[in-house]
């Protein structure tokens, strides 16, 4: 039991993360403001969460539309996969 309630936690994670790398790509994508894409990058690397973006007056309406458009429209997977492989910084 205790081992399905650690995947079920697990599996939570892993969702969370998809919807922080989508959410990322779809605000990337909604303009091409450099200051608006640099904060979807900063989000897919970790360096600024959700919360602090919502907490920019600037930046609510993007981040509330991206939500939207994320529980509504598929995502291209292949195009996710490609925005991640650009901008997504690992440390070696």
């Amino acid at each position: 039991m205790a081992k399905l309630i650690e995947e079920e936690k697990l599996n939570e994670g892993e969702d969370e993360m998809d919807k922080v790398t989508c959410l990322a790509f779809i605000l990337y994508h909604a303009t091409e403001d450099p200051e608006v894409r640099g904060k979807a990058v900063d989000l897919l690397n970790g360096e600024t969460d959700l919360r602090a973006l919502k907490a920019d007056g600037g930046m609510l309406h993007l981040v509330e539309t991206a939500e939207a458009v994320f529980k509504t429209q598929p995502i291209n997977k292949e195009e996710l996969q490609r925005f991640v492989e650009e901008n997504l910084l690992v440390e070696a």
